[in-house]
């Protein structure tokens, strides 16, 4: 596991970290039930990938990180 350069940036990652739990909260509101740990985790990893790939090209503004952040996941009925 190689650890991202984005973490000993402490502005990137409150970006990162309010996006992530911005998009955990969203997943979460579209579950039709509590997600159990497993699936908490499955989340945040695919959010977490999401976050890294638009962060990494450039993208600062906390809205449009959310918006990716999300891409795919809530779209995506047998995922919730």
């Amino acid at each position: 596991m190689t650890i991202h350069s984005s973490v000993y940036d402490t502005d990137a990652m409150r970006i990162l970290s309010t996006a992530h739990n911005a998009a955990m909260l969203v997943v979460k509101s579209f579950a039709a039930r509590p997600l159990d740990e497993g699936e908490t985790a499955k989340f945040s990893k695919r959010i977490t990938d999401n976050l890294l790939t638009v962060f990494d090209v450039g993208e600062r503004d906390p809205l449009a990180l959310q918006r990716a952040a999300v891409e795919g996941i809530a779209a995506s009925p047998d995922s919730l």
